[in-house]
């Protein structure tokens, strides 16, 4: 497979199966945050495009930032309106409800998901996430 389309959308395909997975089994809350998915797919297309994150939000445009959704989220980030379960951008609009948007083209990658080319057999986590004041904890989970 020499085709660096086709390499990246196979990268991509893996990366999003596993990020689904993920997002779907964490313990504490934060799970489909609204920066969560649309930040792993960025920082994957930067190391792709070997560039920093930071400079593929800049090529975006982006001049400011603006307000902050709970985090972590009370219960799950799941209740709320700015809950993202997609890779892809989701703003809150003037009326303030949210949308996704899409990539510009430039960041644009296809993930390829053929079970002829690779096929998850299992997702298994071993650790809880909690990110709190004092800093970030990793909480074994008992089976």
């Amino acid at each position: 497979m020499k085709d660096k389309a086709k390499i990246e959308g196979v990268a991509m395909g893996i990366y999003e199966n596993f990020s689904y997975a993920y997002e779907a089994t964490q313990l504490f809350g934060s799970n489909y945050s609204n920066p969560d998915l649309p930040s792993d797919r960025l920082g994957l297309v930067a190391k792709m495009r070997n560039e920093t994150p930071d400079y593929m939000v800049l090529s975006l445009g982006v001049t400011s930032i603006q307000g902050q959704e709970p985090y972590p989220c009370s219960g799950s980030c799941l209740d709320l309106p700015s809950a993202n379960q997609s890779f892809t951008p989701r703003v809150e609009m003037s009326d303030s409800s949210f949308q996704n948007i899409p990539w510009p083209a430039a960041l644009e990658v296809t993930p390829i998901d053929d079970r002829a080319i690779w096929n998850a057999q299992s997702f298994v986590l071993n650790y809880g996430v909690y990110v709190g004041n004092t800093g970030v904890t990793l909480i074994p989970i008992q089976r």
